[in-house]
C-alpha cells in the first residue's frame, strides 16, 4: 500500500517518526543503565495514561481519545 503525504503532513510524519526513534533509543539506554545497576526491568512497562493526561495543564483538561496520536509504525518490540 502506498501512502502519499505532502507538505505539512509529511513534516509531521517525519517529526513523529524521529520522536519514536529517539524515544526507543532513550528507553534502551535507560534499560541498560538500570540493568547495570542491578535493577530488574520488566519487558513491558505499562504506563497509566490517565495519571499523565487527566486534570493536567492550566485548564485541567481530561484525556480525549479522539486527540490521541497513534504510533504510525505500530507497537515496537
Amino acid at each position: 500500500m502506498k501512502i502519499f503525504l505532502s507538505g505539512q503532513r509529511l513534516k509531521i510524519a517525519a517529526i513523529l517518526g524521529d520522536a519514536t526513534m529517539h524515544a526507543g533509543k532513550a528507553e534502551a539506554l535507560l534499560r541498560q543503565a538500570l540493568a547495570k545497576a542491578g535493577v530488574n526491568v520488566p519487558a513491558t512497562i505499562d504506563l497509566e495514561l490517565s495519571k499523565y493526561t487527566n486534570n493536567r495543564g492550566l485548564k485541567k483538561l481530561m484525556f480525549n481519545p479522539k486527540q490521541e496520536l497513534k504510533d504510525p509504525f505500530g507497537p515496537q518490540s
